[in-house]
C-alpha cells in the first residue's frame, strides 16, 4: 500500500518530518526496514537526540496514523538501540473537558443556553472551554491535560509564534461568563508585574477581550475611569466609599466587542452573557466588591495595594472595537500580541488549514458544526494543533463559530489588511499593539 500524504508525528518529544515517497510500504517488516534505512540521527545541544525521518513526504498523517503507531515506534527504537522507547504521538484535533465554575454572581442563563440537564445550577458563572488544565478526551493523548500535551508536542501543537515569549506553556484561556449579578470591580496585571511580583503563581499577565453573546436591555460594563485620576485619589475613593462616582459605565448590547488591556479597571455587570479570550492567567485584583460575603460568611478579600500598582489612571482611548471584514462571513473581532478573535458564519462546508505559527481553537456559538471530523454542538470547543494542516468545517444548516489563535500581527493580519485596502488608522481600531 502507499501510505497517506502526511505532515509529521512525534517520537521522544522530537518532531519527525516526512520527505520523499514510500510506494508499496506494508506494516511490520517493511515499516521497520523503511525506518532503519531512512532515519538519521544528529546530536544537538545537551546531547538531545533529534530524529529526522527522510522516509516519506507521506508518512503518517495524524488521522491515518494510529494503526501504525506501535510498529513505527518499535522501528525507531530498533534503529537507535541506545535510546529508550517512547510512544509516538500523532497530531490530531483535541477535544477538551470544560471546567464548570460556580460563583456567587452566577446564575442559570448559561446552563439554559447550552441545554444542560436538569436540575440547573443556580450559580454557574463560568465555563472554561480552552485552558491548559482541561483534560483531553480523545485519541492517544486522552487523560493528559492540554498543558501537558503542549509541553510534549511543543511547536507541533502550539506553533512557533508563542514559544519565544512563553516557551511550551499553552498561552490562552477561552471561557463563557454569565453575570447574573455584577462582578467585583477589578484589574489585572501585565506580564512584567506577573512575572516578578506574582512569579510564584506561574501565571502570566492578563489582557482579555469580550464578545457579548447576550445583553439585557440597559446592561452596562464598568470600563476604566471617567476622567484622569491618580493613585492617591483612587485609594481615597475606595476608602471613603465613592469609587462608583469615579468609574465609567459603558452601555453594551449583543454583538459588541470590548478589548480590556492589562491595567484597565473593569467589571461585568448583571444581565450579560459573553465569550472571553485572554492570556492564560487567573490573577485578579479586586478593589471593590459591594461588601459581599463569600460562602464562609466573611467579606471577600480585596487586593488594593497590588491593584494600585497596576491600574491605568487615564480613561481608555477607545471603548468598543469595530469588527473588520476579512472575507465574506469572516470578521476579525479583535487582535493583539496575545490573541486574535475571529467570527465565522457558515452556511456550507469550508476548507481551512492551520499554520505552523499557531494552533486554531474553535467554539460554536450558534448551531452546530463538524470541525476536522469532530462534531461540535452549541457551546463546545476544539483545539487544532498548529501542524495539523488542512481541515474542513461542515455546518449543520447554518452555524456561527469563534476562532482564536496566537497571531503574528504583521504577517497574519496587518499585511493582509493593507492588501485588502484598509488604512493604518482603520486597522489600528481593531488590531491593538498592546
Amino acid at each position: 500500500m502507499c501510505w497517506p500524504k502526511s505532515s509529521e508525528f512525534y517520537y521522544d518529544n522530537k518532531k519527525i518530518v516526512g520527505c520523499g515517497r514510500i510506494a508499496k510500504a506494508t506494516l511490520g517488516e517493511s515499516a521497520t526496514s523503511v525506518m532503519r534505512e531512512n532515519v538519521k540521527r544528529e546530536i544537538v545541544t545537551h546531547h538531545a537526540l533529534r530524529i529526522t525521518c527522510l522516509a516519506s513526504r507521506a508518512a503518517l498523517a495524524a488521522r491515518h496514523f494510529h494503526p501504525y503507531r506501535r510498529a513505527v515506534a518499535r522501528a525507531a527504537s530498533n534503529a537507535f538501540p541506545f535510546t529508550r522507547y517512547r510512544p509516538i504521538v500523532a497530531i490530531y484535533p483535541l477535544r477538551l473537558k470544560p471546567k464548570l465554575d460556580h460563583r456567587l454572581w452566577g446564575g442559570q442563563r448559561l446552563a439554559r443556553w447550552l441545554g444542560l440537564p436538569e436540575p440547573l445550577p443556580d450559580d454557574l458563572a463560568e465555563i472554561w472551554l480552552v485552558y491548559a488544565e482541561n483534560p483531553i478526551l480523545n485519541g492517544p493523548l486522552a487523560g493528559k491535560t492540554l498543558g501537558e500535551a503542549a509541553r510534549e508536542l511543543g511547536e507541533g501543537l502550539l506553533g512557533s509564534q508563542s514559544i519565544p515569549r512563553y516557551d511550551r506553556d499553552f498561552p490562552q484561556l477561552a471561557k463563557f461568563i454569565d453575570a447574573n449579578d455584577r462582578l467585583s470591580i477589578q484589574v489585572h496585571p501585565d506580564d512584567a508585574y506577573a512575572h516578578t511580583v506574582e512569579a510564584h503563581t506561574g501565571f502570566h499577565g492578563k489582557t482579555e477581550a469580550w464578545y457579548i453573546l447576550h445583553a439585557e436591555p440597559g446592561a452596562t460594563l464598568i470600563y476604566g475611569l471617567k476622567r484622569p485620576s491618580s493613585r492617591e485619589e483612587f485609594a481615597r475613593a475606595v476608602a471613603e466609599g465613592w469609587l462608583e462616582e469615579l468609574v465609567h459605565y459603558l452601555p453594551v448590547q449583543t454583538g459588541d466587542v470590548i478589548f480590556v488591556p492589562a491595567g484597565t479597571l473593569h467589571a461585568i455587570n448583571e444581565g450579560i452573557l459573553l465569550f472571553e479570550i485572554q492570556q492564560k492567567s487567573d490573577l485578579t485584583y479586586r478593589v471593590y466588591d459591594y461588601n459581599r460575603r463569600g460562602p464562609d460568611g466573611k467579606l471577600r478579600e480585596l487586593h488594593l495595594e497590588k491593584a494600585l500598582d497596576v491600574i491605568r489612571y487615564e480613561p481608555p482611548a477607545q471603548e468598543k472595537i469595530p469588527p473588520i471584514a476579512l472575507e465574506p462571513d469572516r470578521d476579525l473581532l479583535v487582535a493583539c500580541p496575545y490573541f486574535a478573535l475571529e467570527r465565522h458564519r457558515l452556511a456550507q462546508a469550508r476548507a481551512y488549514a492551520t499554520r505552523p505559527t499557531s494552533f486554531d481553537a474553535w467554539t460554536v456559538i450558534e448551531g452546530a458544526a463538524t470541525v476536522a471530523g469532530e462534531r461540535l454542538a452549541l457551546g463546545q470547543s476544539i483545539v487544532l494543533p498548529a501542524h495539523l494542516g488542512d481541515y474542513l468545517i461542515e455546518p449543520e444548516g447554518t452555524a456561527t463559530l469563534l476562532r482564536t489563535y496566537y497571531p503574528d500581527l504583521d504577517a497574519d493580519l496587518i499585511g493582509p489588511l493593507h492588501w485588502l485596502g484598509y488604512s493604518d488608522e482603520r486597522i489600528a481600531q481593531t488590531v491593538k499593539s498592546a
